[in-house]
């Protein structure tokens, strides 16, 4: 094939003018390979020793089942008998397990396609089940994915356009970022360019053994994604009319060669179906919830988020098949037919975006924390735009280079049809930069020449192009949420010393979030996060079988347990790592101190937390059991005595709870307001007038309200206690308060001062108002939170 640009034609000279090794373009080509190369290796390096953040051990990411998966195949299960079937947060929200069997046409189908964890597991079975060694041959893939960007763009257009191609996609952080992580992306881009590369000699040379070549890779592409397979009828007649000066039957032996070399890797995955009893052809189930989740009305196509009635309802009607799963999905439209155009373009736009969106990983998390990505600075805001000027410029000769043109849209019109997260668009970024490599010499030449007005406009282009691309999210502002969900999966890994980093980065996040304005409940959490690294750090040296560690491990995973939130995965994990480690200092010693107050105030959480009344009393009888084993113990633990007394007001016992409230404010040190407040609360409702008990409860909010003046909870129980204790000027001059600190209950509680007032007038100024004389809802609510 020649050359597009026949100014660089000349570049190469005579091909055998000079031997091999002492070719300009051998060189570059190595320049390119040991760059990217580089890059990678020091960054993989980096990751393991400094970021350290094991995805595949979080259960929730495909990340786990990979690794999982090629663990059992290494471990001899070939044949993938035990087939895994992650069953995920999600999916348990759609249907039952034996649902979702069902659907995948039984529980030995491939879940996805199979070649990456084949792959993974031989690595495994070669060098020990170490995900180093993966993530170092995946960043080997990734710089020859580099070298054969640059061999593809120089045989289309010259090397100097292939050494900009492969220099964009080597120093392209976002895509060799991925190779930390056990996720096929890396396998499926290789793939993807290497079939470029072959395919590209192939139809220049003719030669059958290319073509043999170009159709194993063309298999091994479909068995890494499915989306390959949309090349195949493309390719054979490719093929077919490529031959067109021999005889039909030799035209038809040759696209019959081409089609057994797709089928030669696939042919043992057919096999393995046929042998386990699965559907012979079905190499994945994840297409059906797949196009659900990009496609269905009301979702941005961007994200993982299957609504969980709408995505059972689909399935059910087409019994998981695809087809049928598009038309149902398409059928969501029928009251607006043309919000469906519309999704597709913002799923176009949100393809070519700059914006990285996070699915397993988060890019802008590690490359805050990544000096070697700083290095990777080329962005997909370059990549992209400078890509789609290149394919503008090409357009002319797009018959000499229908194969970029042709795998560029094919491969992104199938993940757009589908659902958009940034590392399914990773094996389009080499063809982009081959085109954005065009792209950067022309450019050049163009100024070279002085050609102002021809430059001027393709810069106007590109600048539009740029400006389409650039992402609108708030990544800066917004990146303390990634901080903390590294500092989660860190702390459940037990990794607190890596934990405590982004801890700390979360911190300044969130203060840098608010201006550094006193905020409660904020405060309040980062305080808890505080105690928890704190119990961490206690004893970080000691065996684990410990008694002391363990309950300091337990603590500290307690209050990550508090900050969770309500049946997130988080909860259920911290939830898990609290009870493990209480109860595994119990067996040791059953009197283990402070391990039943932990295992107490555990159930507490639960029982807030249950939304079945049947589940939230059994909780709160196993916490009451647990702080009473404690206060035999301890009989002055405080926690204990508050655990308590919190759960008598649970049970409707005012008076018991008021004891053991009593009995936790002799104790505690600081003075804890908001017990204080909460139980002169409980005595003015047992209603009984005694006066040294009002007496007792106004004395005690009056101490809440000077301590924190605009904390409304204090501000009501003030109210109520003045109101009670028949100070009714008083009161109302707080109601006066409340309004301007609650401005959305403003007009009750104008309505409240009229009618006090009026009350006022009725029974004399200086006489006082009584429990009975108020309507109930003038007194301030006790209910779980409050108590809390």
């Amino acid at each position: 094939m020649r050359s597009v640009d026949a100014a660089n034609t000349s570049e190469a000279g005579p091909p055998s003018s000079r031997g091999f090794f002492l070719r300009p373009c051998f060189w570059i080509g190595m320049i390119v390979f040991t760059a990217a190369l580089a890059l990678r290796i020091c960054y993989i390096c980096e990751y393991e020793r400094s970021i350290e953040i094991d995805y595949s051990l979080f259960d929730q990411t495909d990340n786990h089942t990979f690794d999982l998966w090629a663990e059992n195949i290494a471990r001899g299960d070939w044949l993938c008998e035990n087939q895994i079937h992650p069953y995920h947060n999600w999916t348990e929200l759609v249907a039952p397990e034996n649902k979702w069997i069902e659907w995948y046409h039984g529980s030995k189908v491939y879940h996805q396609c199979p070649l990456y964890p084949y792959f993974v597991a031989s690595i495994y079975a070669l060098f020990g089940f170490e995900t180093f060694y993966v993530k170092m041959i995946q960043a080997i893939m990734g710089a020859a994915s580099c070298l054969f960007v640059f061999l593809i763009a120089r045989l289309y257009f010259g090397r100097t356009s292939g050494l900009f191609a492969g220099l964009i996609l080597a120093f392209s952080g976002f895509h060799f970022y991925y190779d930390a992580f056990i996720l096929r992306e890396g396998l499926v881009t290789f793939l993807t360019v290497l079939f470029v590369f072959l395919s590209l000699l192939s139809f220049k040379h003719r030669k059958m053994a290319l073509f043999l070549c170009t159709g194993f890779v063309l298999g091994l592409g479909i068995a890494a994604k499915p989306n390959a397979l949309l090349l195949v009828p493309i390719y054979l007649a490719a093929v077919f009319l490529l031959f067109a000066d021999k005889p039909l039957r030799g035209r038809l032996l040759r696209t019959a060669v081409f089609a057994a070399a797709v089928l030669l890797p696939l042919a043992p995955f057919y096999a393995r179906n046929a042998a386990v009893g699965s559907p012979v052809f079905q190499l994945s189930t994840r297409g059906p919830t797949a196009f659900i989740n990009g496609n269905a009305k009301g979702l941005s196509g961007t994200k993982w988020a299957p609504p969980p009635a709408l995505t059972r309802n689909i399935l059910t009607e087409s019994n998981y098949n695809l087809l049928e799963t598009i038309k149902e999905t398409l059928k969501t439209y029928r009251d607006d037919p043309f919000a469906y155009p519309a999704l597709i373009w913002d799923k176009t736009s949100a393809f070519f975006n700059s914006y990285e969106i996070p699915n397993n990983t988060n890019y802008y998390l590690i490359r805050s924390v990544s000096r070697t990505l700083a290095f990777g600075m080329v962005s997909y805001w370059i990549v992209a735009p400078a890509g789609i000027l290149g394919m503008l410029l090409l357009l002319p000769r797009i018959r000499r280079i229908w194969q970029l043109y042709l795998l560029t849209f094919v491969l992104s019109a199938s993940t757009i049809a589908f659902f958009i997260v940034a590392r399914f668009r990773q094996p389009v970024v080499p063809l982009l930069a081959i085109f954005a490599g065009y792209t950067a010499v022309w450019m050049l030449k163009k100024m070279y020449r002085m050609r102002l007005p021809t430059v001027t406009a393709a810069g106007v282009l590109l600048c539009f192009l740029m400006s389409w691309t650039d992402h609108d999210k708030p990544i800066d502002n917004s990146l303390w949420g990634a901080y903390a969900g590294a500092m989660w999966k860190l702390a459940a890994q037990s990794n607190f010393t890596k934990a405590e980093v982004y801890k700390d980065k979360m911190r300044l996040g969130y203060k840098e979030l608010t201006g550094g304005r006193y905020c409660p409940d904020l405060d309040e959490r980062l305080d808890r996060f505080e105690d928890a690294f704190r119990a961490f750090r206690k004893y970080p040296e000691s065996a684990p079988d410990n008694i002391d560690r363990q309950i300091s491990i337990a603590h500290g995973f307690l209050k990550m347990t508090e900050n969770s939130k309500r049946n997130s995965d988080d909860f259920k994990k911290f939830s898990r790592l609290t009870t493990d480690n209480a109860e595994g200092a119990l067996r040791i010693d059953p009197k283990a101190p402070d391990a039943h107050k932990i295992l107490g105030i555990y159930h507490v959480i639960k029982a807030e937390r249950s939304v079945e009344r049947s589940d939230k009393f059994m909780h709160i009888s196993t916490a009451f059991e647990h702080f009473t084993e404690e206060l035999k113990i301890d009989p002055d633990d405080t926690d204990c005595l508050k655990g308590i007394g919190f759960i008598h007001l649970l049970l409707g016992k005012p008076e018991l709870s008021a004891s053991y409230y009593k009995r936790y404010l002799e104790r505690i040190e600081p003075w804890d307001h908001e017990i204080a407040s909460q139980l002169a609360s409980i005595l003015l409702k047992l209603q009984d007038n005694d006066k040294k008990r009002i007496s007792k409860a106004l004395a005690l909010t009056t101490l809440a309200v000077n301590h924190e003046p605009n904390n409304l909870k204090f501000c009501r129980n003030h109210y109520y206690a003045l109101l009670v204790a028949g100070r009714v000027e008083e009161a109302i001059a707080v109601l006066e308060r409340l309004k301007k600190l609650d401005p959305l209950s403003a007009d009750d509680y104008e309505s409240q001062i009229k009618s006090f007032m009026k009350l006022s007038e009725k029974s004399g100024s200086g006489d006082k108002i009584t429990n009975q004389q108020n309507d109930n809802d003038s007194q301030p609510p006790v209910n779980e939170e409050d108590a809390q």
